[in-house]
């Protein structure tokens, strides 16, 4: 069995999660340059405060971990009015996109495939690729219909099932810790998982809304926790060395850390042993995702 070891992080309550199982990625425009939401008028629900610490698993043998966990890229890129819309929707083909970004370099050359068996996934799409290869993996599903639904936004309980599914170990047992998240729930297992991971938390009544739309500073901070990344308020860089958005000014607010994370490539160095805070060092140079993937495609593909 794979050794894990455990680091405390600070868990908003409100964590989401992270996987497509039954559901899958989350909305649309084109990911040439941005990861964009989607910008209808979802209405977003209240954020608790933080909650207790929890033991957060990270990999100790990385090289067995699927997801790069070492290099601190920005992994989604704002948009040209210079926001980052936290608060808007994300699709399942974003969501997918992500988290092929995030492979590691082995992961992505063993699993790399642009053929799927969705109805809905055509092989021009911009997120065809990311979505045949984390399908071809076992990261992601569509429905009993065999569509995928790439511009749905995606739910709390797929991108749990999603982001839980990259730690092969986790094998927890859902005890019933919310109200509305029943033991034969198709998602109970994945909950149950996000928990003991310390990847998602639920809301002050109780509750974990499974059903829920997440958004996108929602899933960017169990991106960040599913990576073992701990950026804090204190130990960012100065501002004018940073990628800013407009719409993530309030240094306050509980996502402010959370995008600055998935926004700035960095580089780093841990304050302690057990690496519960990042202490960010430079900023590298952004990545072109676009130009990236088309290099793994030429690399990879017959």
């Amino acid at each position: 069995m794979r050794r894990l070891r455990y680091l405390t992080a600070t868990v908003m309550a409100l964590a989401l999660v992270l996987s497509l199982g039954m559901g899958a990625l989350a909305s649309g425009g084109g990911i040439d340059t941005e990861i964009g939401g989607n910008t209808g008028d979802f209405t977003v629900p209240d954020v608790p405060d933080p909650g207790p610490q929890v033991p957060v698993v990270v990999p100790e043998e990385e090289d067995e971990f699927p997801l790069n966990t070492e290099d601190h890229y920005g992994y989604i890129v704002g948009y040209e009015d210079g926001t980052v819309r936290p608060q808007g929707n994300i699709t399942r083909a974003e969501v997918a996109t992500i988290f092929y970004r995030l492979l590691t370099d082995e992961a992505r050359e063993e699993y790399w495939s642009d053929t799927n068996n969705f109805s809905d996934v055509s092989s021009g799409a911009w997120y065809n690729t990311a979505v045949s290869t984390l399908s071809n993996m076992g990261a992601i599903n569509g429905y009993e219909d065999g569509t995928f639904h790439p511009d749905s936004t995606i739910t709390r309980a797929e991108f749990t099932q999603i982001a839980t599914s990259f730690f092969a170990d986790a094998d927890a047992a859902y005890d019933g810790t919310f109200s509305d998240v029943s033991a034969n729930s198709w998602f109970a297992g994945a909950v149950a998982n996000g928990v003991e991971l310390g990847l998602v938390g639920g809301y002050e009544d109780g509750t974990f809304r499974p059903n829920a739309s997440i958004t996108r500073a929602e899933a960017c901070a169990i991106v960040n926790r599913t990576l073992g990344r701990a950026p804090h308020i204190d130990h960012l860089l100065p501002e004018s060395e940073m990628n800013t958005w407009s719409d993530n000014a309030d240094t306050g607010a509980w996502y402010y850390t959370v995008i600055q994370e998935a926004t700035n490539y960095h580089d780093y160095e841990w304050m302690d042993e057990d690496e519960t805070v990042e202490e960010w060092t430079a900023k590298l140079d952004d990545i072109n995702w676009s130009a990236l993937e088309r290099e793994w495609a030429a690399a990879y593909s017959d």
